[in-house]
Order: C-alpha cells, then sequence, then structure tokens
C-alpha cells in the first residue's frame, strides 16, 4: 500500500494533545500510524495505451509469452457471428500489431465433439415446448424447441446429424452451446510427453442463451498449437452452480492438483465474492466446496484474473457501480477495474480493493473483462473491451465491446 501522508505531526491538531508526555509521543505515533492505514491507496500509474484491434463485441483476451504474443479472446467479430460468441486466436510480435483472428472453438464445433452423431431418439412432443434429452455415453444434452405439429400424438424422430440441428420437417432444436466465452489459456511441458501442452478453460452456456445467473459452466479443453482444441471437459456444471468466467493458472501442488481456477459463481447470492476450485491433472474439480478467496459486500465483482508479478500475487476484477443484479437483468451499469493484492494465490480478502480504471461517463461507460500480462519489473498491460456510451445516463450496453484495447500500469 502506497501513502503519500508527511509524518509532519505539527499538523495534525487532533494530535497536539498528546505532545507533553513520552507517553504521549507514542500514543501519537500510534494514531499517526493508524491514521495512515486508513487512507486509501494510490492508483496505479498510467503509462501509455492504444486500441488493439474493433469489433463488434471484443473481450476477454488471455495473453502468453512464448516465443511471440499470442493472445486468445471472446467476440461477436462481426455482424455474421452476433449472439454467437466464440473464441479467437491472434499472435503479434511487438505486442502492438496483430494478426488477423482465427477462431479456434465455436459453439457448433464444441457441439459437435460432445454430440458427434447421428444420434436418433423420438417421442411425443407439444409444439412450442422446450425439450431436453440426455444421450447415453455423451456428456451434456440435447435441447430444442418443438415447432411440428401442434398435436403430434404419434411421435416423432429426431436424427442429429454433424452440423448440430435435428429436423422432421417444421421442428428443429437449438444447438446444446449456444456460446464459448471468456478463455483463460495456460502453458506447461506434459510429464507424461515431455510436450508442450496449452490447456484452455473458458465458459460454456447451455440452452438459455447465457442467462446472466443461469446457464453457465466452465469446461476444458488441451491443445498441442493452441490453435486446435480437443478433448472438452466439464469442470464445474450443474444447476446449483452457474460457475463462469474463470482465471486460471498453472501451479502444481503436492497433493496432485496443477491449476487453480478462479470464477464467479452467477447463481451466488452474495455477487461480491471470488472463489476458486483446484482442478487435478485430469482436469476435474478437486473437491466441490469452492474456496471465496475474495468477497466484497455489497458490490458485484466478475471477470477476476489472477497473475503474479513484482513479487507478489494480484487479483484484478470487474467492479460494477449498481452493486447487485437488477432483478432479472444482466449487468447494465458501469463497469470499472479494480486489484487486490495477496503473498499467496489462495486468499486475497485482506487487501482493500484499488481502483485501477473508473468510468465516470461519456464516452465510455465500460472497461470489461480485464486480461493480464507482466511486462517486466513493476509494470504489466491490462487487455480490455471496451464500451462507448451510447446515450449519457443511459444503462451501459455490455455487448458492445467496440474495441480491445491494451492499458500499461505501473504500481
Amino acid at each position: 500500500m502506497r501513502v503519500n501522508a508527511r509524518l509532519n505531526l505539527k499538523l495534525h491538531p487532533e494530535l497536539k494533545q498528546y505532545k507533553s508526555t513520552l507517553t504521549g509521543w507514542l500514543t501519537c505515533l500510534l494514531a499517526m500510524l493508524a491514521l495512515m492505514m486508513s487512507m486509501p491507496a494510490r492508483s496505479d500509474t498510467y503509462v501509455d495505451g492504444q486500441i488493439v484491434f474493433p469489433g463488434t463485441n471484443v473481450y476477454g483476451a488471455t495473453i502468453l509469452v512464448d516465443g511471440k504474443y499470442k493472445m486468445w479472446h471472446s467476440a461477436w467479430q462481426d455482424s455474421s457471428t452476433n449472439m454467437e460468441d466464440t473464441i479467437y486466436y491472434r499472435e503479434s510480435t511487438d505486442n502492438v500489431n496483430w494478426s488477423a483472428p482465427i477462431p479456434v472453438l465455436t459453439p457448433n464445433r464444441l457441439a459437435m465433439m460432445l454430440h458427434p452423431g447421428p444420434n436418433t431418439f423420438s417421442g411425443q412432443f407439444i409444439q412450442g415446448q422446450r425439450y431436453t434429452i440426455v444421450t447415453p455415453g455423451s456428456p451434456g444434452a440435447f435441447s430444442f424447441v418443438y415447432l411440428g405439429a401442434p398435436n403430434n400424438n404419434v411421435g416423432t424422430t429426431f436424427t442429429a446429424n454433424q452440423s448440430g440441428f435435428v429436423t422432421d420437417g417444421n421442428a428443429f432444436r437449438n444447438v446444446y452451446i449456444n456460446h464459448v466465452t471468456d478463455p483463460s489459456v495456460t502453458r506447461h511441458l506434459n510429464a507424461a510427453n515431455g510436450l508442450v501442452q496449452y490447456t484452455m478453460f473458458f465458459t460454456m452456456c447451455s440452452p438459455n442463451l447465457c442467462d446472466v445467473q443461469t446457464g453457465n459452466e466452465i469446461w476444458s479443453m488441451v491443445s498441442a498449437d493452441g490453435i486446435n482444441w480437443f478433448y472438452p471437459q466439464a469442470l464445474i456444471s450443474g444447476p446449483t452452480v452457474a460457475a463462469s468466467e474463470p482465471s486460471a493458472i498453472f501451479d502444481p501442488q503436492p497433493d496432485g492438483t496443477y491449476w487453480k481456477v478462479y470464477f464467479d459463481d452467477r447463481n451466488e447470492p452474495e455477487k461480491g465474492k471470488v472463489k476458486m476450485v483446484s482442478v487435478t491433472g485430469e482436469r476435474r474439480a478437486a473437491s466441490t466446496n469452492y474456496k471465496t478467496v475474495l468477497n466484497v459486500p455489497g458490490a458485484t465483482v466478475a471477470n477476476p484474473e489472477v497473475r503474479y508479478f513484482n513479487n507478489q500475487w494480484h487479483l484484478f476484477a470487474n467492479v460494477y457501480n449498481a452493486g447487485h443484479y437488477p432483478s432479472g437483468e444482466a449487468y447494465t451499469t458501469t463497469a470499472n477495474i479494480y486489484k487486490v493484492t495477496s503473498q499467496n494465490n489462495t486468499d486475497f480478502t485482506q487487501s482493500v480493493p484499488q481502483a485501477i480504471i473508473l468510468n465516470a461517463g461519456a464516452p465510455y461507460c465500460g472497461t470489461v473483462a480485464p486480461g493480464v500480462q507482466a511486462v517486466g519489473g513493476n509494470q504489466y498491460d491490462i487487455y480490455f473491451g471496451l464500451i462507448p456510451n451510447s446515450v449519457a445516463g443511459q444503462p451501459c450496453d455490455m455487448a458492445a465491446n467496440r474495441y480491445m484495447v491494451r492499458y500499461r500500469f505501473a504500481e
């Protein structure tokens, strides 16, 4: 904590009464220390910044330096992919000029991997009603809205093909996966084969179209090159925990866990919490008793990012101005970026959140999903989605990240 207070006791009238005796001086010193500790931390120093690239809705970058700068990020890259978050990959040699985006994971690709098909199932369905059908031997489920005959008394057979859709003429279903988003990528040498392994943890949204309070799950995949991803596996899924926006670190431990994944739970009543799960080498949760590593009472905290640099651990996150969710609505208020620090990566509760980027209104209302990369010494880059304020005083459109932006700070 940095404090710009000068130890000039004569300028503090409340302390003058203690100057007559040694006890008074000691009491005075203790009072001054208490005063200093109560002062807010100074904001980190802004160094420089730039727009990295534009998009319809670009955000959620994770960056590794591996001979070159490698970035994975979420996006509706252009109008053709609206409402279908995809994970893209880009490269740079100078951290300034980035290559064109390569889609490395789409909802349909993940759906096909989980349900290679063709799968056939039948039943009697009511027009306009949603059904979820579990296919034996396949993870997840098919979810669809039946749009066929209104009085289907004889049953209908559906066949799932490689495109992830089923049809019987008028009927169709939604693909099981609507969105894949919020990538967090680690790199390590696989002890079993000595080869480089990239591991990506990400949010997968099930059929209720990424509802802000339900439908989110955290999954993982592995890759040898960071572009071709395989072996999808659920980490946190189910109706009680709506885990989303993971931040992963590779941190092998004697207990057989290899990753720590930090996330927010959209079903958690206290929206100021960031939780953590330890992950085994098989990419399974070591326990379902998820540890709360940060709790900001009365706040809404999301998009955690945990990184180690400058001899301490950092947790960056979005904090939304309006506190808790508006009832039944998504985050619609100003999205700011705060950080907390710690000497360990399992407890950030003792640190006072420090504002890094505050959005006071026009021309911007949101700096969303911080991705952080240490650049040496006490400096670091934050990448985030930047949201212009469409109408001053109106709710911030969290699906309008028009630019990916990089800001450099020094702490």
